[in-house]
């Protein structure tokens, strides 16, 4: 009888051991915490483990700021981050990270630590997509327009035909201003409309020095409690006694900054 014993625990304590070495099975970022994988994806990451972890799915969301994407595959939402030495290509092209957008389709490859190492994109050509930042520039020999987006300046190529509306009236390029919130509309990955907004408003805003630029056209990079903005400075202001991270009081008027002071 005490044979017997024996061998059942012995046989639970096997069956146990093999419980806890499917469980420790890797699960992707952001759903350790939520009652591991969906049905179907944790065969599949299982599988990959032994593949060298090779995925195809769609880009749902990216983050510029924190060099990550979200793709979708089925139910599953996963955050994968994308390493600085990742070589990233769309439709056999070389491109950057901020070159990718939703609805990509990608097939990537992940390192032991599930960071995304190299990523293969491709894209309907027809598609329609827009995007909003802060107007930065626009260069028209080059045709080019340059965004603050995600805390990262964004470069986007302008349509010859382009159209630009300031607060729905049609404008012209020469009339964007440093700062202004602005909406871009692509086709084929080139600009075709940007819509601004002309704050008109004079005002008085407390924030914090994020960058300064004391060139040409000077700029002012500020937050505003959880917001980030951007701003002309007027030539008469003096930024040299401005340092990154003081607490000032700026006065706006047409969307450039006419005084700043120190709190």
């Amino acid at each position: 009888m005490k044979k017997h014993l024996v061998s059942l625990t012995t046989l639970c304590l096997a069956l146990m051991m093999g419980v806890s070495s499917v469980s420790a099975q890797h699960i992707p970022p952001g759903l350790a915490k939520k009652g591991g994988l969906p049905p179907g994806i944790q065969k599949k990451f299982i599988q990959q483990e032994k593949d060298n972890k090779e995925y195809e799915a769609t880009i749902k969301e990216i983050d510029l700021k924190e060099r990550r994407i979200t793709i979708e595959d089925g139910t599953a939402l996963l955050n994968l981050l994308v390493s600085e030495k990742a070589k990233i290509q769309l439709d056999k092209k070389d491109i950057k990270f901020e070159d990718l957008r939703k609805g990509d389709e990608v097939a990537i490859k992940l390192d032991k630590d599930n960071t995304v190492t190299e990523l293969k994109a491709t894209r309907t050509e027809d598609a329609q997509y827009t995007v909003n930042g802060k107007f930065l520039v626009a260069i028209k020999d080059q045709k080019k327009v340059y965004l603050y987006k995600d805390e990262k300046t964004v470069e986007y190529q302008l349509d010859s035909n382009v159209v630009v509306k300031m607060n729905g009236e049609k404008s012209k390029l020469d009339d964007l201003e440093n700062g202004m919130e602005v909406k871009l509309t692509l086709d084929n990955d080139k600009v075709t409309l940007i819509e601004g907004i002309k704050d008109t408003e004079d005002r008085r805003i407390e924030g914090k020095i994020l960058a300064k630029y004391e060139g040409k056209n000077p700029l002012i990079i500020i937050k505003i409690e959880n917001d980030i903005k951007v701003f002309s400075v007027d030539k008469d202001v003096n930024l040299s006694k401005i340092e990154l991270d003081e607490e000032v009081i700026i006065y706006v008027e047409d969307n450039k900054v006419t005084s700043i002071r120190i709190k």
